[in-house]
């Protein structure tokens, strides 16, 4: 069986870093390099240093990764890092190497692996909102990816679960855009200005407020008077007041650059409507800041 055992692992180490895993995260070779050195990794160490023993364990391979990768100094650690943290997730989730090599004891403690899908997924969540911007798994630095794991630990204690198993919510997760809201409800978009800026439209429609990192939708709204009113009304909106803008106060909890974007319509309550249906169907939730629906209470989904 030991051989057995042998073989999955192997067949593990190229699998977790198969197709564009690590494209263009170095020179050729930089794959086959990775996989050679988790094929070479003693899972019974990582079983028998348990929960507390598994950070140092990373750690140490980590560095051991990062010096046979080729690349600029510096620039190798973020690879390193995910190669460990996809190949040492797949051997958890594996039942055969799980229950022989005792690894159910540091699925508490593995990372979610960080590329730029995590990062959305995280920075979406109401914990993310400090987060550093993301840059590049080439980028990474082990300071921001200790940040990115803290709060993705966050995110799970509310949700009940691992951070790892985080990755499997967030991946390839579709994202809806400023440009595709609108579409959805055939509307020119008109904008985007700065959040505090008078808002030069006085008919009615919808608006739709982004923040940054990514220009990430945050909050749709409508009004059947004037936009430029009540646009402005939300600008002085105090948080947890009850008007002159009750609705949206996530963004107002929110320190991250904002803007504004709309587009007048005499039918605001169906574009809204068509497109909170748009965004939620892309999605799988509503955007963070709206906590209504129609005329009916609806608390935010954040899965």
């Amino acid at each position: 069986m030991d051989r057995i055992y042998g073989l999955l692992q192997k067949f593990i180490a190229n699998a977790a870093l198969a197709g564009t895993t690590l494209r263009n995260m170095g020179p050729d070779g930089t794959v086959g390099l990775a996989r050679e050195y988790l094929k070479t990794i003693d899972l019974a160490e990582i079983g028998n240093g348990g929960k507390a023993g598994y950070p140092a364990l990373l750690d140490r391979h980590t560095k051991r990764l990062q010096g046979r990768l080729q690349g600029a100094e510096g620039k190798t650690w973020g690879v390193a890092r995910k190669s460990l943290n996809l190949f040492f997730r797949d051997v958890v989730y594996n039942s055969h190497l799980r229950k022989r090599y005792g690894l159910a004891q540091i699925e508490a403690v593995l990372e979610i692996p960080l590329d730029s899908q995590v990062s959305d997924g995280l920075h979406d969540e109401p914990e993310g909102e400090e987060l550093p911007i993301w840059r590049t798994v080439n980028g990474l630095k082990s300071e921001d990816s200790a940040e990115f794991q803290r709060v993705a630990s966050e995110v799970a204690k509310r949700k009940k679960t691992e951070r790892v198993h985080l990755d499997l919510e967030y991946w390839r997760k579709g994202r809806m855009t400023v440009a595709g809201l609108f579409k959805a409800v055939a509307l020119q978009r008109r904008g985007p200005i700065r959040w505090g800026k008078p808002v030069p439209e006085h008919r009615p429609g919808v608006y739709v407020i982004t923040k940054s990192p990514g220009n990430r939708v945050v909050y749709i709204g409508r009004t059947d008077s004037s936009l430029a009113k009540r646009i402005g009304q939300f600008y002085r909106q105090k948080l947890e007041a009850k008007s002159p803008h009750r609705g949206g106060q996530y963004i107002l909890r929110s320190k991250k650059p904002k803007r504004v974007y709309w587009s007048p319509t005499a039918n605001s309550r169906a574009a809204e409507a068509q497109m909170l249906a748009a965004f939620e169907e892309r999605e799988g939730r509503l955007p963070l800041g709206n906590k209504v629906r129609g005329a009916q209470p609806e608390a935010v989904v954040l899965n």
